[in-house]
C-alpha cells in the first residue's frame, strides 16, 4: 500500500527532518516497497502552498532529499506511492494541491466514471489518471458547496462508499489553518500522535542507539501517519470511520463520522509484475454497476448533524438543495 504522513503545528514553523528522515519508520525507509513516486507538500509562512514530487522511490530525487533535510513549515503532507496499475508519472504522484488544500490518499476505489460525474466541473482539470485525484476532486466540490472542509470530506466519502467499490478511503487534507485525517473503512490503519513542547524527542534509532532530536520537539505539533513512525507509546490508532481535526490553535477534535461498511467492499488482488516492475491490481467485480436499486451499508449523510462538536459547522443547506444549487450556478471557486 501507499504510505502518507501529515505534520501540523498551526502557524508555528518546525523542522520536518526528524519525521521525514530520522524517525525509525519514516518515509525514506519505505522506498523499496513504495517505488512509484514520492512527494512533499507544504505551506510557507505567508501561506503559499508548494509541492515537490518525483515519480521515483522516496528520496532518490536529490531535490526531495534536500527538502527533507531543510524544510520548515507548520503544515506539511508527504506521500510515498505504490501504484495499483496507473502509470509511474509526475502527474500521478501525491500529494495533490488544489485551492490551498494539500491532499493524500491511501487505498483504492473503482467506478471512476461515476466519481467523475459526481465531481462535475471540479473534474475538468485532471492532470493524471489516478482514483485518488478523482476522490480529491469530489471532496473539493463538496467542501466548496458546504463552505466547510470536514463536512465536504464526509459527504464525499459517504457518496463514494454508497456508489462504487471501495478498498480504502484513508486520507489526510491540510490547509494553512487546519489538518483533517480520516480512516475509512477498517482495511488500512491510520495513526496519530500529539507531541507537546519539551526538551527533545527520545526514540530508538535505526542503529539501535537512543537519540534526542530537539528541534521538532520545541513546538507543539500533531503527526498523522499510516503506521507509527517511532517507538513513542502515545501513538493512537484512529478507529474505522473516525475523523481527526486540528485547527490553527492546535485544538484537537475527534469523532466517528462514518459507520457501517462500503456498499461494495472491493477486494484487491495484488501481484508484482516482474516484466513491468509495477504493481498490478484487479478487482474481481469488474466495472461498477449502476447505482439504481443498490442498498448502501453506509448511513445517509446528514448535513444538520455536527460531526465533531459545535465548532464544526454543518452544511448550511439540506443535501438536495446543496446539490441543486451546485448544478444551477457557476462554481464559487472555479476549478484550478
Amino acid at each position: 500500500m501507499c504510505r502518507m504522513l501529515a505534520l501540523f503545528a498551526g502557524h508555528s514553523s518546525i523542522s520536518a527532518r526528524y519525521w521525514l528522515l530520522d524517525s525509525p519508520n519514516g518515509p525514506d525507509e519505505l522506498g523499496s516497497s513504495n517505488p512509484d513516486g514520492a512527494g512533499i507538500g507544504w505551506f510557507e509562512e505567508e501561506g503559499a502552498p508548494h509541492l515537490d514530487r518525483a515519480p521515483v522511490a522516496a528520496l532518490d530525487d536529490p531535490g526531495l532529499a534536500c527538502d527533507a533535510r531543510t524544510l520548515r513549515s507548520g503544515s506539511l503532507v508527504a506521500h510515498v506511492r505504490r501504484s495499483t496499475g496507473t502509470a509511474r508519472s509526475l502527474d500521478n504522484t501525491q500529494p495533490f494541491e488544489r485551492e490551498g488544500r494539500l491532499f493524500a490518499h491511501n487505498g483504492a476505489l473503482g467506478g471512476l466514471a461515476d466519481v467523475e460525474e459526481l465531481a462535475g466541473p471540479w473534474a475538468d482539470h485532471f492532470a493524471g489518471d489516478t482514483d485518488s485525484e478523482r476522490f480529491f476532486a469530489l471532496v473539493s466540490r463538496r467542501a466548496d458547496e458546504c463552505h466547510d472542509l470536514s463536512q465536504g470530506l464526509i459527504r464525499a466519502v459517504t457518496e463514494i462508499a454508497s456508489l462504487v467499490p471501495v478498498s480504502s478511503l484513508n486520507c489526510v487534507i491540510a490547509t494553512r489553518d487546519e489538518l483533517l485525517a480520516l480512516r475509512y473503512p477498517a482495511t488500512d490503519t491510520l495513526w496519530w500522535l500529539e507531541r507537546a513542547a519539551g526538551p527533545g524527542i527520545r526514540s530508538t534509532g535505526r542503529d539501535g542507539s537512543m537519540r534526542v532530536e530537539g528541534d521538532a520537539a520545541r513546538v507543539p505539533h500533531v503527526v498523522v501517519a499510516s503506521e507509527p513512525l517511532d517507538d513513542d507509546p502515545r501513538w493512537h490508532s484512529l478507529a474505522p470511520g473516525e475523523l481527526l481535526r486540528v485547527d490553527a490553535r492546535m485544538r484537537i477534535r475527534r469523532g466517528v463520522a462514518l459507520s457501517g461498511v462500503p456498499a461494495e467492499q472491493e477486494e484487491l488482488r495484488e501481484s508484482w509484475s516482474a516484466d513491468s516492475g509495477t504493481l498490478v491490481s484487479a478487482s474481481p467485480r469488474g466495472p461498477s454497476p449502476s447505482a439504481s436499486g443498490r442498498r448502501s451499508a453506509v448511513p445517509p449523510w446528514d448535513p444538520r448533524r455536527p460531526l465533531l462538536d459545535a465548532g464544526s459547522a454543518p452544511c448550511p443547506r439540506p443535501h438536495e438543495t446543496c446539490l441543486r444549487a451546485s448544478q444551477e450556478r457557476a462554481p464559487r471557486h472555479p476549478p484550478a
